[in-house]
């Protein structure tokens, strides 16, 4: 259950446009001899061998697309890896609208050269494109870090907040039944799901939240920290291949679950694993009292 359109979908469509119209400017830049100004000065009768690693008055250079092509294909990464190529797209998509724009006070640019309506409506296009890999590759980026998933499992739903590292922790026999992009729209999806399946949320049930820390000694600590907030904790090593965060203390509650209460807990428990070094991977709620 997804969304249709998303940041992501948007950041490749703004990349691929600024690519495609980067090139048929190239194009128009060569065929009427538009040079760089930006970073030093390039001459008209040199366009074509400029245009490379140098670009054009009215164009990124080409190796600067090749650059943009790498990272496009990289954003079919899987989980928060993809933030990487988003978050360094959108900041080469910010020089691009810088280094666009500072030609025309230089001497050149689209509106110093004959490049016609269509060469000027061309650039403009190409600049709003790059304004769009910025605005949507940060947003993409955000979106990726925040990814999740629910799962039923047994009874239980279980809210993932980064696709579970401890699955080994969670009851067995799941079955995946939402996928979403940030934490408030999968509180929601898997709020509906429980909808789905009878419970009515207005009956206090079983919440579990995962929080995972470094030491024992956090763990400790964090599961002191719960109990005064009016959970029983359970305090054990975690389980499954160790990780910098072998520790699990798993926090329970009887209380009524909505989107509000479900953000609440998310960023209590996200507070508290920020002060004891670990990581809150989510929670789950029986699907009947």
């Amino acid at each position: 259950m997804r969304t249709s359109v998303h940041a992501l979908d948007l950041f490749r469509l703004s990349l691929i446009a600024f690519i495609v119209l980067s090139l048929a400017l190239t194009g128009i830049a060569i065929a009427v001899g538009v040079p760089y100004r930006l970073g030093g000065r390039g001459e008209t009768e040199n366009v074509a061998s400029d245009a490379f690693a140098r670009g054009t008055g009215i164009s990124a250079p080409l190796v600067f697309l090749i650059v943009f092509a790498i990272l496009l294909a990289l954003t079919w990464l899987p989980g928060r890896w993809r933030a990487v190529p988003l978050l360094l797209a959108a900041l080469a998509g910010g020089v691009g609208v810088v280094a666009g724009v500072a030609e025309i006070p230089l001497g050149s640019g689209p509106f110093a050269y004959d490049i016609g309506p269509l060469g000027i409506l061309l650039w403009i296009t190409s600049l709003l494109a790059a304004i769009g890999i910025v605005i949507f590759g940060i947003s993409a980026a955000a979106s990726s870090l925040g990814r999740g998933s629910g799962e039923y499992r047994g009874g239980m739903i279980f809210r993932r907040l980064f696709g579970s590292r401890r699955d080994e922790d969670a009851q067995p026999g799941s079955e995946e039944v939402a996928q979403f992009d940030t934490a408030d729209e999968g509180d929601r999806l898997i709020i509906d799901q429980l909808r789905s399946l009878g419970a009515d949320l207005s009956k206090p049930r079983e919440v579990l939240h995962y929080l995972y820390v470094p030491t024992e000694a956090a763990a400790a600590d964090a599961g002191q920290e719960a109990r005064s907030q009016g959970y029983t904790t359970e305090v054990k090593p975690a389980a499954g291949p160790p990780g910098p965060n072998p520790w699990l203390v798993l926090a329970t509650k009887d209380e009524v679950i909505s989107v509000a209460s479900a953000r609440a807990s998310r960023e209590a428990f996200t507070a508290m694993a920020a002060t004891h070094g670990g990581e809150y991977d989510g929670w789950e709620a029986a699907a009947t009292p």
